[in-house]
């Protein structure tokens, strides 16, 4: 068997009486006069404007910074008030009773058993129906104008061409001035200064003169002789 030794320096087995103590930093004095008095004032006014170049530096970034958190502060918070806001729209329509829509007919008013709750239809149709009498109905009046004769600006003669319905009311019209009395007949062509006071013409033309003044919208004589006659009687 092969032997080792192992070799170690005595020294490490020495104790040191010497301690290193932590050497203390002291401030250095300064020396002030009369003559380094301005220097030292120009250097404390340097180093208090590096500061604030600084500082104005800093502040803006920490205001945007501050400002930006503020905004996603304020937004975050109107997000969670509108979800709230529709949380309590929905548990409100919730609350509330659906309308649901049926096309279920609703039940005849007749039925097919006797002495049932419903007439049968034999009954039910027997009885009356209230309808309203005192309907009036407003007939509207419609007048229509025709201009007839010769018009020189269209170079055109207008004729009027009756309908059965017209002739019919002129012929019913001339049956009711037939049935006048003579006197009232008379007194009519008077007022109208058709004929004298004292004529002798035969009652068949005063009738004709009558029937035909009526008929074509009362004509009046504006003669002067007629007149005159006539206020003198």
């Amino acid at each position: 068997m092969s032997k080792r030794t192992i070799s170690i320096n005595p020294q490490f087995f020495n104790i040191s009486k010497k301690k290193s103590k932590s050497q203390k930093v002291t401030p250095s004095h300064v020396n002030i006069n009369s003559s380094n008095i301005r220097q030292l004032l120009l250097d404390k006014l340097r180093e208090q404007k590096k500061t604030k170049k600084i500082e104005t530096k800093l502040l803006p970034v920490i205001q945007s910074n501050t400002f930006d958190e503020n905004c996603k502060i304020e937004e975050n918070e109107v997000k969670i008030e509108e979800k709230v806001e529709k949380i309590k729209e929905q548990n409100k329509n919730e609350d509330k009773p659906e309308h649901i829509e049926s096309d279920i007919p609703q039940g005849k008013p007749y039925g097919n058993l006797k002495n049932g709750t419903k007439p049968t239809f034999k009954s039910w149709n027997k009885e009356d129906i209230n309808v309203p009498t005192n309907i009036i109905i407003e007939e509207k009046e419609v007048t229509k104008t025709f201009k007839l004769g010769k018009n020189e600006k269209n170079r055109t003669v207008s004729v009027l061409i009756k309908n059965n319905k017209t002739r019919k009311k002129v012929e019913d019209s001339k049956t009711a001035l037939k049935k006048t009395n003579l006197s009232t007949v008379k007194n009519y062509l008077k007022e109208k200064n058709l004929i004298k006071f004292g004529t002798s013409a035969p009652s068949k033309l005063l009738r004709d003169m009558y029937e035909s003044s009526e008929l074509c919208g009362g004509i009046v004589n504006e003669n002067a002789v007629n007149l005159l006659h006539n206020f003198d009687k």
